[in-house]
């Protein structure tokens, strides 16, 4: 069975621990809890995105715990963008600085590699993840690949964080079986990455397996920490396609099965169907056992989801005063839960300030 993290405080530049309580680096002193914050000099423009790549094009972010580091890679796709550059913020910092930490690679359209053997830019929608063990970041699959042909592929391509370069070809298998699995699309808390259809790449052993019967959804999903289980929920496809309405489903890392959520009847579930909710994103607190999900049609609104032993689980909202994210459109996974700093991150448009919602 998985050990479920701990999400326990790691101390950090600008953030430290003191007879036993957090230190918050500068901006975030001033900020009241259950109220949205606004991160100052945390905007990126169009021409100046570190690394040349493009956020709001459908990407998603991934967290490194041990100093708050937002960190993107290889963000854009499609016709949208072409950079597989990488870069990343230290939330811990007093005054956090969008920095650059590789430029990008000469693009070839719609081929999966450029020409010096590192992956192309693409749509990372959910599909990004932080590796402990390597200090690095994966991208699990590439779907929309740059080009208007949008290369699609199995590759499970590793960024590293110490030499800020693409780890070689390899290095993890790809996703297989490719066409069956899935992306890549959460993490349990031994760090093992879980595809849409319930496949478990385990990192210890780099071997690809089916445990059970189980699956999750195309996005978001998110881990549970406390109760060991990933939770999955969208509406119609997660995209707006397919009519399917609202789907929820829970899977049990230890055994790979899944069952399917049902709510109990609210004011919030009829509202969140009212919406019928795309590009979302979505976070689990562990102060509170709760699931935060957010979606850019209704970005100043969070749906709280309430799990319990069973699988009718109840569902209700908050909409928080305050700095309110604007939204560029659409989320992906760029809502994250920070443990160090007990809050939310969320870069709802790339082009404003971060947002951050203090939960202690």
């Amino acid at each position: 069975m998985a050990t479920p993290r701990s999400d326990s405080y790691q101390a950090a530049s600008g953030a430290a621990v003191g007879g036993g309580r957090v230190v918050l680096p500068t901006w975030a002193q001033s900020m009241s809890v259950g109220v949205w914050g606004e991160i100052a000099g945390t905007a990126q423009t169009e021409f100046s995105e570190p690394g040349g790549m493009k956020m709001n094009a459908y990407c998603d972010m991934t967290l490194r715990p041990s100093d708050a580091s937002l960190i993107a890679v290889a963000a854009g796709g499609h016709t949208d963008g072409s950079s597989n550059g990488a870069a990343s913020i230290r939330l811990s910092d007093n005054a956090p600085a969008w920095a650059t930490r590789r430029t990008s690679s000469t693009p070839t359209a719609d081929v999966l590699y450029y020409g010096d053997g590192r992956p192309t830019s693409r749509h990372t929608y959910h599909h990004t993840h932080y590796i402990a063990g390597l200090d690095a970041v994966l991208l699990a699959g590439c779907r929309f690949g740059f080009g208007g042909g949008t290369p699609t592929g199995p590759g499970m391509d590793l960024f590293s964080l110490s030499s800020n370069d693409y780890l070689p070809r390899y290095t993890y298998p790809d996703i297989t079986p490719w066409g069956g699995a899935g992306y890549g699309v959460a993490q349990d808390g031994a760090g093992n990455i879980w595809t849409t259809a319930g496949y478990k790449f385990n990192v210890n052993t780099l071997t690809w397996s089916k445990p059970g019967s189980g699956s999750l959804l195309r996005y978001p999903c998110a881990y549970d920490s406390i109760r060991d289980r990933i939770f999955a929920l969208q509406f119609d496809d997660g995209e707006g396609f397919g009519g399917a309405g609202l789907q929820a489903r829970e899977l049990n890392p230890a055994t790979g099965n899944s069952v399917t959520i049902t709510f109990n009847s609210s004011a919030a579930l009829t509202q969140f169907i009212s919406d019928s909710p795309d590009y979302a994103g979505m976070a689990f607190c562990p102060l509170d056992g709760k699931f935060y999900f957010m979606h850019p049609a209704r970005i100043g609104t969070l749906y709280v989801i309430t799990p319990n032993g069973g699988t009718t689980w109840d569902m209700a909202t908050i909409t928080p005063s305050g700095s309110a994210p604007t939204s560029s459109g659409l989320l992906c996974k760029r809502i994250l839960w920070v443990d160090s700093l007990k809050g939310f991150v969320v870069q709802a448009n790339a082009y404003t300030n971060l947002r951050f919602l203090r939960m202690a």
